[in-house]
C-alpha cells in the first residue's frame, strides 16, 4: 500500500494535481508544492491565491495552472512558485476546472458561469468561449 499522509493546509484541499514526482494541492488557504516524501518545494504566496479549486501541471510539468473562487486563472511556475500570468475574470465565475492540451499550447477552464474558455500558452490569447451550459456549473475540460 503506497499512501501519504501530509499536512500543510489549515482549510479543507479542494483540488490535486500530480506531475511525476510532485504534487500540487489546492484549497482555502492556497497552493502547497510538494515532492514524492511529502516535503513542501513551496507555498504559494498567502492572501494572493485563496479558495483554489481547480489545479493541473502543463505537460512538462514547468508550470502550474490553479482556477479560484474569484473566477483568475493564475499560471505558477513550478521551480519557485511565481506568477507567470493571471487570466483575470470577465465575470464572476468560480473556476472549477483547468486542463492543459496534451501539447502544453492551449490551456481549457471553466467554472459556475458555464462557459469553457480556451487559451494560447504561447500568446496569451482567448481563442475560442465554448457557451452553453446555461443551467449548470462547468465541472470538467479534457482535450
Amino acid at each position: 500500500d503506497a499512501s501519504c499522509s501530509v499536512k500543510g493546509h489549515i482549510s479543507p484541499v479542494n483540488a490535486i494535481a500530480l506531475c511525476g514526482e510532485m504534487v500540487a494541492t489546492g484549497g482555502g488557504d492556497g497552493v502547497i508544492l510538494w515532492d514524492q516524501s511529502g516535503e513542501v518545494r513551496w507555498e504559494g504566496e498567502e492572501g494572493k491565491m485563496e479558495w483554489v479549486w481547480a489545479l493541473a501541471f502543463s505537460p512538462n510539468c514547468k508550470h502550474l495552472a490553479v482556477g479560484d473562487a474569484h473566477g483568475c486563472v493564475s499560471v505558477l511556475g513550478v521551480g519557485n512558485g511565481a506568477t507567470i500570468r493571471v487570466i483575470q475574470p470577465v465575470q464572476a465565475s468560480r473556476i472549477y476546472t483547468v486542463c492543459y492540451s496534451p501539447d502544453g499550447l492551449r490551456l481549457a477552464f471553466g467554472g459556475s458561469g458555464g462557459e469553457v474558455k480556451v487559451w494560447d500558452t504561447g500568446t496569451w490569447e482567448e481563442l475560442r468561449v465554448l457557451p452553453g451550459h446555461t443551467t449548470a456549473a462547468v465541472r470538467a475540460v479534457a482535450f
